[in-house]
């Protein structure tokens, strides 16, 4: 018995100085070390864009997957949101998300990209293609919708979450500010049309433009493409569309066309490119097109078959 409580003594003295030991040391069960990033908004450059969602992106800027955010109810005044990211040196970028048609593809600083979905020709008509024409040097062009306004932003300077701050539980704050800035061009179509109809609908569509707008580069990129857009009539003598596209791909080596589809299965065709590469801001793109003499409604004109789509000569519209 006295054997046995030497023991257990021993037992208790030597728990005691063990945990007196530990004591003397915090210890730490989150092996993820990182920091809190405070996000702040910049809305100053767009004082009219009121975006509801804001995507932020933290890409390590050694390669690998980034760490992602989105903010919704973004609000104009000073507001601070907040993220976690691991120890690292990130590239810091943003831009709005929950659009209509732009489509985040990619987690990565090199391969994200933002675009939008494949779409018909004739899909502003509610139609099927139907055998429709695809515009000179279009045929191997994918079709994509329209974009929605992207507003963005990709901090010049990097951000570097140390792992030694922060001491214990302490996590340690920055501070990113960002100001976004539209990156998506606008496009405005007007065509000065003759013998309006109301019974008559139209769509149209643009070619060689941009696929998506590259984060690695902040600028317009991949395949060249077909957008199509609806056309409204506003006064009886001109069809007029606005839209947003991710901008035309440099270099300008692309013929840009603009073709005109009619429920009576006519097609015009206009050659655009030099409004598309003389427009003094690449970002806000005017298209003018004038003296469009539609198909007679009561069908004294040419009438092709059901099946068939009739044309007019590919006209040349020069800068004004």
């Amino acid at each position: 018995m006295i054997r046995q409580s030497n023991l257990i003594s021993t037992f208790i003295c030597l728990t005691a100085i063990f945990i007196q030991g530990c004591s003397q040391r915090e210890l730490c069960y989150d092996h993820t070390h990182g920091a809190i990033v405070d996000i702040e908004f910049d809305w100053s450059l767009e004082p009219d864009a009121h975006p509801s969602t804001m995507v932020v992106w933290a890409f390590p800027t050694g390669g690998g997957t980034g760490t992602r955010a989105e903010f919704s109810g973004v609000r104009r005044d000073a507001v601070t949101y907040q993220m976690k990211v691991p120890a690292g040196n990130y590239t810091m970028v943003c831009y709005n998300g929950d659009t209509d048609f732009n489509r985040e593809r990619g987690n990565t600083l090199t391969t994200t990209v933002i675009t939008t979905d494949y779409n018909s020709l004739l899909s502003p008509l509610n139609r099927s293609d139907d055998g429709a024409p695809r515009p000179p040097q279009s045929e191997d062009q994918p079709i994509h919708n329209p974009a929605d306004h992207l507003y963005a932003h990709i901090h010049d300077t990097q951000l570097n979450v140390d792992e030694k701050t922060g001491k214990g539980h302490e996590i340690v704050h920055y501070t990113v500010r960002f100001t976004p800035q539209r990156v998506s061009a606008i496009w405005h179509v007007r065509v000065d049309i003759q013998n309006f109809s109301s019974d008559l609908q139209a769509s149209a569509v643009v070619t060689g433009v941009a696929e998506h707008w590259r984060i690695s580069t902040a600028l317009p990129g991949g395949n060249d493409t077909t957008v199509p857009f609806g056309l409204t009539t506003n006064d009886d003598t001109s069809l007029t569309a606005t839209f947003a596209i991710f901008g035309d791909v440099s270099p300008h080596d692309v013929k840009h066309y603009l073709r005109i589809y009619t429920t009576s299965k006519y097609y015009y065709t206009y050659d655009i490119t030099d409004q598309v590469h003389d427009a003094p801001d690449p970002k806000n793109v005017y298209i003018v097109v004038s003296g469009l003499r539609l198909p007679s409604a009561d069908g004294t004109g040419m009438t092709p078959g059901v099946n068939d789509w009739d044309d007019t000569e590919v006209v040349e519209i020069p800068m004004k």
